[in-house]
């Protein structure tokens, strides 16, 4: 029977897959808040509850990725994980697209300005 070890006490053999997955997801963070900013900053100052729907679907999405992830990390199991599957598609789309209508936003801004 093959003994469960967390992720910070695994053996050599599988240090090189563990240093690709983190740093997979220091980018995914790392997109999610470059995209939160952007967004934020598209929707402007003057729009308070666009700004506070904004906030509160980032947060909704980070937030089953970050639970489902440090679960994962203390009990890591054998299988596939569909949970943290799916909460990883849902934070990258909601980066993504929130990237896209913050660019589409600023051209519009841009090309209004002219």
């Amino acid at each position: 029977m093959k003994r469960k070890v967390s992720y910070l006490h695994q053996d050599n053999e599988n240090q090189r897959g563990d240093m690709m997955n983190i740093m997979e997801v220091v980018l995914i963070y790392l997109l999610w808040a470059i995209s939160f900013f952007a967004m934020t900053a598209a929707v402007g100052k003057g729009c308070t509850i666009w700004r506070w729907i904004v906030i509160i679907l980032y947060l909704a999405a980070v937030a089953p990725f970050t639970w489902l992830l440090i679960g994962e990390a203390i009990n890591p199991s054998e299988d596939a994980n569909i949970g943290v599957g799916l909460s990883y598609y849902l934070l990258q789309y909601v980066s993504i697209s929130g990237l896209i209508v913050a660019v589409l936003t600023a051209i519009i801004r841009y090309v209004r300005r002219k």
